[in-house]
C-alpha cells in the first residue's frame, strides 16, 4: 500500500476532526433542549365554609389551597419558567323557601408566593327555583397561568434553591353564596377540594462527558496534524 494513501486518508480525517469542532464551537454539544420538573398536590375538602344564609353570605380570604413546594435546584441548570394549573370545586345545598330563589355561587381569587401575590381569576354559577325546590349547585374553578420570575426578587428567591428547601404557593379569595332578596335559608356552601401542579422548565448545564468528548475530538485532530508534519506525502 502506498505511504501518500495512508497519509492522504490521514489528513482528509483530521481535516473533518477540525470541521466537527468548529461547528462544535459554533453551536455547542451541550446545547440540550429545555428539561421540566413537575410537583402534583390533591386539595382536600372542606365542608360547610360560608351559610347557611337568608339573604348574603361572604367568606373573606378563603384558603383555596396553600401548599409547600420544594424549590428549584440551581445546580440542575437556569430556570427559565414557572407554570401552574389549578383545579377547585365547590357546590351549595339547600331548599327554596317560600318566596323561592336565587342563588349565586361565585369564586374570586389570587395566587401568592411566600407572601408576594400577583394575579389570579375567577367564576361562578348560579340557581333559581320555586318554593320547597332543593339547591343543589357546583362550580368549577380550573384554568393555568405563569408565575412571572422578574415580578419581584422575593418570588425568584423563594423559588430558588438547592430543592431541599420549600416555600408557599397559596391561593386566597372570597366566595360569595348570594341567595338576594328571596329566601333560602339554609343554603351551605362546601368547598369539595381540588388539584393542583407546579412545573419547572429549565435549561441543563452540560455534562462533564460533553466536556470529555469535545477533549478527544481535538486531541484526535491535534496528533492526525502532528503526524502529517513528521510524515511528508511520499509514494514507495
Amino acid at each position: 500500500m502506498k505511504l501518500y494513501n495512508i497519509q492522504n486518508t490521514m489528513n482528509h480525517t483530521a481535516k473533518s476532526l477540525i470541521t466537527v469542532i468548529a461547528a462544535l464551537a459554533a453551536a455547542p454539544l451541550w446545547s440540550l433542549a429545555a428539561l421540566n420538573i413537575t410537583q402534583n398536590f390533591v386539595i382536600g375538602p372542606q365542608a360547610n365554609i360560608a351559610g347557611p344564609t337568608g339573604s348574603l353570605s361572604v367568606i373573606n380570604n378563603f384558603v383555596y389551597f396553600n401548599v409547600s413546594a420544594n424549590t428549584f435546584n440551581t445546580s440542575l441548570g437556569t430556570l427559565e419558567s414557572v407554570t401552574y394549573t389549578y383545579d377547585m370545586d365547590l357546590s351549595a345545598t339547600g331548599t327554596a323557601g317560600s318566596d323561592g330563589a336565587l342563588l349565586l355561587l361565585l369564586l374570586d381569587g389570587g395566587f401568592s408566593v411566600d407572601g408576594e401575590a400577583f394575579d389570579g381569576t375567577g367564576g361562578g354559577t348560579g340557581f333559581s327555583g320555586n318554593e320547597g325546590e332543593a339547591i343543589n349547585i357546583s362550580t368549577g374553578l380550573s384554568g393555568s397561568g405563569e408565575i412571572d420570575l422578574g415580578l419581584s426578587s422575593t418570588i425568584l428567591g423563594a423559588i430558588n434553591g438547592t430543592g431541599a428547601e420549600t416555600y408557599n404557593f397559596t391561593m386566597v379569595g372570597n366566595v360569595f353564596l348570594d341567595a338576594g332578596s328571596l329566601d333560602s335559608n339554609d343554603a351551605i356552601a362546601d368547598f369539595d377540594g381540588g388539584t393542583v401542579s407546579l412545573s419547572y422548565t429549565y435549561t441543563p448545564v452540560p455534562e462533564p462527558s460533553s466536556y470529555g468528548i469535545l477533549f478527544g475530538l481535538t486531541v484526535i485532530a491535534w496528533v492526525n496534524m502532528r503526524r502529517k508534519s513528521f510524515h511528508p506525502n511520499s509514494s514507495s
